[in-house]
């Protein structure tokens, strides 16, 4: 049997119920809208579905969010596009905190380390950054 080698590259995000915006507090509450997206090499592992509760006493992952591409540029475009299409209604998440990482200048360039959020995040960016998408 002959094995190949795959130079393909996956990202995964957690989607959480906190607010990114807000110190990552834990959100609660039903699950009003859950579309999840789909399409090529994009796959959702749900832990919640539409119409359920996210309580307050567990832990608030709603998913992991994973896109499968042939190389990093196309794996992260493909996860921004997912996260763009990932709906979810009366519970704050953290896509919108996935989205930034994702297209900040450090994570694209590739120097990055464990402390990215330490040194390259803060809720005050992600509030204007949500304001301007707004607009």
């Amino acid at each position: 049997m002959k094995h190949s080698r795959s130079s393909a590259t996956v990202i995964e995000v957690c989607v959480y119920a906190e607010d990114s915006a807000n110190d990552f507090l834990q959100d609660v509450g039903t699950l009003i809208i859950h579309k999840v997206p789909k399409g090529p090499d994009v796959r959702v592992d749900d832990e919640f579905e539409k119409g359920m509760t996210i309580p307050i006493q567990y832990d608030p992952k709603i998913a992991k969010l994973i896109a499968h591409a042939k190389d990093w540029e196309e794996a992260r475009r493909r996860m921004i596009r997912a996260i763009d299409e990932y709906k979810i209604s009366d519970i704050e998440t953290t896509l919108e905190f996935c989205k930034f990482t994702l297209q900040h200048p450090k994570f694209i360039s590739g120097h990055y380390n464990t402390d990215f959020v330490e040194k390259y995040f803060s809720s005050e960016q992600l509030k204007a950054h949500l304001k301007k998408k707004k607009k």
